[in-house]
């Protein structure tokens, strides 16, 4: 059974921070060096345009 991860405006920062730095791990992305004070608004907004260009994170097996 596969496991994939739901994200939404009300996740903790935490959860949408893991999720954002795993796709960008997968996709051997560099992460912006100020993410950790990015805001989860922004946060997910990094996360739709690298979903967008490079699609969703496969789900964990």
């Amino acid at each position: 059974m596969a496991m994939t991860m739901t994200l939404t405006a009300n996740s903790d920062w935490m959860k949408i921070y893991l999720y954002a730095t795993q796709l960008a791990f997968d996709n051997g992305i560099d992460l912006p060096s100020n993410i950790d004070d990015w805001s989860s608004k922004k946060l997910l907004n990094y996360i739709a345009r690298t979903e967008k260009e490079y699609g969703k994170l496969s789900a964990i097996m």
